[in-house]
Formats: structure tokens, sequence, C-alpha cells
């Protein structure tokens, strides 16, 4: 079967030229020689001379003459020359307005946070955002796993930070660290001399649990501590009355690593041996979600998340340890 085709039309010619090649023609008539032209644009003689050809065989005409006292633009070149001045103007105005567009954007996003404090990163993420974005505004809001994903559904807020476990269907997300679950306990405490804790360790310990890691964690983290232990308090106020309760000695408390890097004095933070004491945090938001604003900020922390990962993949690399913080 044969095929046709379509003669180029001068359209189609001018749409194989870019920037750099116009970007070439106004250094090559600058500095009237190939040679300084070249070092200019980092690329080799040879290499901008047949450029040039290319584009002056695109356009049918012939831009420059060269010549023992260098090369020389001809009239036709002067004049294509203004017109790719022009362009690139033109061009820079519109660099100039894509990089005003972050400053344009207004609003505010509405976050819910299950397990708060603020990781350390998502901290840092969000002042880098601020800086970026800042005509939009980030409040946070603080409940249980269950009143986050309940109010993220119900529309009252736009996205939410939340443990893995605590996902549901009709919810997108993207996973943005790795948490621990890690004992807390005064300093005098004689378990505060050991570097990480077993599930024995704690067996005669009066434990204090916040109650929504009871209800929505225990049969994901740490299930045996959570199940067999006998002496268990429940907490169903916040991180830091439970901080508050345990330097006054009423036992030892259950907490993320994100308190612990809060460096309260009193308190000495110990991680678990056992592996399920790790857990993925996400960040989640409603499938169906149309905004722009939000779209911007998920690429966003897509895009911290992953620079995340990548570094402590090089660390881990290099022979460090790889922990659940960065």
């Amino acid at each position: 079967m044969s095929t046709q085709h379509k003669a180029k039309t001068p359209m189609d010619r001018l749409h194989t030229l870019n920037l750099r090649d116009l970007e070439s023609l106004l250094v090559l008539d600058a500095t009237r020689s190939l040679g300084r032209a070249a070092v200019e644009l980092r690329i080799s003689v040879p290499t901008l001379s047949r450029r040039v050809t290319r584009i002056e065989d695109l356009l049918g005409i012939t831009l420059f003459e060269r010549s023992h006292g260098g090369t020389i633009t001809t009239g036709s070149g002067r004049h294509v020359l203004r017109l790719v001045r022009r362009i690139m103007t033109e061009a820079q105005h519109l660099l100039m307005l894509t990089n005003r567009v972050p400053d344009m954007l207004e609003g505010e996003i509405r976050v819910g946070l299950a397990t708060p404090p603020l990781h350390p990163s998502v901290e840092m993420w969000l002042r880098f955002w601020h800086g970026t974005y800042p005509r939009t505004r980030i409040s946070l809001h603080t409940a249980s796993d269950e009143d986050v994903v309940f109010t993220l559904r119900s529309r009252r807020i736009d996205a939410a930070i939340l443990p893995q476990c605590a996902l549901g269907n009709g919810l997108a997300s993207l996973r943005l660290y790795n948490d621990t679950i890690v004992a807390v306990m005064p300093d005098e405490h004689p378990l505060a001399k050991h570097e990480t804790l077993r599930l024995t360790d704690l067996a005669e310990e009066r434990l204090l649990i916040p109650m929504k890691m009871h209800k929505g964690q225990s049969i994901h983290f740490l299930p045996g501590l959570f199940t067999h232990h006998p002496n268990v308090v429940l907490h169903t106020d916040g991180a830091l009355t439970l901080l508050s309760l345990v330097r006054s000695g009423s036992g030892i408390g259950l907490s993320n690593t994100a308190s612990r890097d809060l460096h309260l004095p009193g308190l000495t933070f110990r991680s678990f041996a056992a592996s399920d004491a790790d857990f993925e945090v996400h960040l989640a938001w409603r499938h169906e979600a149309d905004d722009a604003l939000l779209g911007r900020f998920i690429a966003f922390m897509r895009g911290q998340a992953r620079e995340l990962e990548r570094s402590r993949s090089v660390h881990s690399a290099n022979g460090g340890r790889l922990g659940p913080w960065p």
C-alpha cells in the first residue's frame, strides 16, 4: 500500500527552529566571529556553522557572509535579526510572567492532621511553600484519624496527613515519609539507659496510649504490646498533655517521632527493636477534588517527598544509617 506525503509548508519548516537557534543568530551577529560566538554558546565552531547553514536553508535566505574580516550580517539578515530580537524579547516576557505565576496564586488550603505535631520535614516543606506562594494560606485542623477522614469526605478540609492504615475508599494519596512509634519516659527512668527497647521491657510498666492510636493503629503496629499488656491507660487528650503526664511520672507513653523532635526537657524517647513499629504517613485528598490550588499543592508535596526519599537513598548508599528521619 502506497502512502502519500504532504509537502512541508513554510510554517512546518519554521516549527523546526527553536530559541537556541535564534540565540545563535544574535550571538553571531554581535560577535561577528564564528569562533567567539561558538565560545559564548559553549559549542564547537563546526556545530555552529552547521546550525547557521541549516537555518539559512530553512529560511531560504543568506543571513551571513564569511570574509577575512569576519562574519558580516547581510541586508536580508539584518531584517531577519530584527524579527528574531522581537521574538526573543517576547520569550523573555513570557518567562518573567511564568516566574510570577506562583506569586499570583491566592487562596487557602485546609489540611487535616491526624498525628500532631508536624513531622520536621513537613514543617520545612510548608516553609518552602509559603516562600514560593506567599499569597496562599495553609490552615491545620487536628482530629483523630476517623474524624480527619470524615471531615475530608465532607469537604470541610481539602487534604489530610494521616497514617496509611487510616486511608479509605474514594481517597487518593501519596506517601510523604516513614514514621515510627516510640516510647517516651522521664530522663531518670531506668529504661532511658537503653538504646532501643523490646516489648518485654515494658511488661511491668504502666502505659499511656493515645486513644486514636489504640483504636486505629493497634492492629497494624506493635500488636503484641497493645493486645497483651496488663496495664494500659487510654489517653483521650492531645499529645502535649500525654507528654506532660509522662514527665510527671504517670507512666511510659507511646508517641510518634515528631514529638521527639520537640526536644522537650526532662523526657527521653526510645525506639523499639520490633520492625512493626514503623508506618507510612500519607497526604490524602478526595478523588473528585478539582482545584488548581490544591493540585499545585499536591504536586509540590509529591516533589518534596521524592527529594526526601532520594536523599535518604543516597545517605544509605554512602554507608549512613537509614532511619525514619532524613
